[in-house]
């Protein structure tokens, strides 16, 4: 996110949205582009597709719509927190490569799946 950023600012071009450091944590930064991956293209593409490979039911519809809301809204409420928690998330870091990048991605996924099965368990 934020090399981008950067060498748009070292070439005195207007910084793209989500792209500077300065603006906002890293954690705010990840939450937004998350709920607005959702809201601008998840949600739009699931409700136009979905009535294509529904069963002859819109329980399908349902099922896949609530989860994708769900998603969002925790996204919105806790998100900052899942991320400011999350083991290797460091948006200013400069990782070298891809690998090194998804090395840390099967610790994520833990983190992540267990701190919603906590969110259920709270709201229980």
């Amino acid at each position: 996110f934020y090399r981008q950023g950067d060498r748009e600012a070292e070439l005195s071009l207007s910084i793209s949205p989500f792209m500077d450091r300065k603006k906002e944590s890293p954690a705010r930064t990840a939450v937004n582009c998350q709920v607005g991956f959702i809201n601008v293209l998840v949600k739009p593409l699931f409700q136009e597709w979905l009535p294509f490979l529904a069963d002859g039911s819109d329980r399908l519809e349902r099922e896949v719509m609530a989860s994708l809301l769900s998603t969002a809204q925790v996204l919105e409420l806790q998100g900052i927190r899942l991320f400011e928690t999350c083991p290797g998330f460091d948006m200013q870091s400069n990782a070298s490569s891809t690998e090194e990048m998804l090395s840390a991605w099967p610790n994520r996924r833990a983190h992540f799946l267990s701190f919603i099965e906590d969110l259920t368990f709270e709201r229980l």
